[in-house]
């Protein structure tokens, strides 16, 4: 059973008094990451991630960030919740072949960091420490094995994976629709997404045609956050979507390749 996202170690640091921004990056670490560069973007990225966030004049205390993967080990926890403004170590990802399996289970990730997210704000609220909406950031290139018929030896199998993969995402999207937590969520490539996007409340996801530029997605990701991280506590949430503000942060450097897809609204 793999533990919940708790650090065991005291990381939050009551004497901090700014308002937490608790972010997971849930990425996917499954062996096709190996190619197109797909590994050495995401070391780019969160390397982009965590020194933007370091640099932020407003909330640079307020980050608290924690990382699952996805993928060749199977779900792992690589960072337990931390504030990261004097991280000095960056977790970095690459392909373990040693072990490895042939699969992408992004439902158990996904789960792991609904869970963990949970628990850090039951921290939270037993230290009396404001924070933000929190965020979800999923990033893979291809869909879940989890739902694949043929990873499965039998009829019975795939239908109970199916099931609980079903289950996280009706999870997640009640979260989203009772303002307790931001998704963003981002498909690499040509496969068809509709998948992902059906954990996004409003079904929008950002897709990148390839893994360049991630270092500047990333960034952007992170001033995104910052700014639309709404009221804290017991206030009114900013109600802005933060894809439209990294796509246009990117168009301004001239990137072009990452672009909002809408799969439809959930009209429920």
């Amino acid at each position: 059973m793999v533990n919940p996202l708790i650090d065991t170690r005291d990381m939050i640091q009551p004497e901090n008094h700014s308002t937490r921004i608790p972010v997971v990056l849930c990425l996917d670490t499954s062996q096709s990451m190996t190619t197109n560069g797909g590994f050495e973007a995401l070391n780019e990225g969160v390397q982009a991630f965590f020194e933007t966030c370091k640099n932020d004049p407003v909330n640079r205390l307020g980050f608290d960030v924690a990382i699952v993967t996805f993928g060749a080990q199977g779900v792992s926890k690589v960072q337990d919740f931390r504030p990261i403004w004097n991280q000095e170590e960056v977790p970095s990802f690459e392909f373990v072949s040693e072990h490895w399996i042939d699969g992408t289970p992004m439902g158990k990730g996904i789960d792991l960091a609904m869970k963990g997210l949970e628990r850090r704000k039951g921290e939270y609220k037993e230290e009396h420490v404001s924070y933000y909406q929190p965020f979800l950031v999923i990033i893979t290139d291809g869909q879940s094995t989890e739902i694949v018929r043929q990873a499965f030896d039998s009829e019975e199998e795939f239908e109970e994976s199916r099931k609980r993969f079903d289950a996280v995402k009706r999870a997640l999207v009640d979260l989203q629709r009772n303002r307790k937590l931001k998704v963003i969520a981002l498909g690499v490539g040509n496969e068809d997404y509709s998948e992902l996007a059906d954990f996004v409340v409003d079904k929008k996801v950002l897709l990148a045609k390839d893994f360049s530029a991630f270092d500047l997605l990333f960034e952007f990701m992170s001033k995104s956050m910052s700014n639309s991280s709404g009221i804290a506590g017991n206030g009114t949430i900013i109600e802005e979507s933060p894809l439209a503000q990294i796509v246009e942060d990117l168009e301004d450097e001239g990137v072009v390749s990452i672009c909002i897809e809408d799969f439809g609204r959930d009209e429920d």
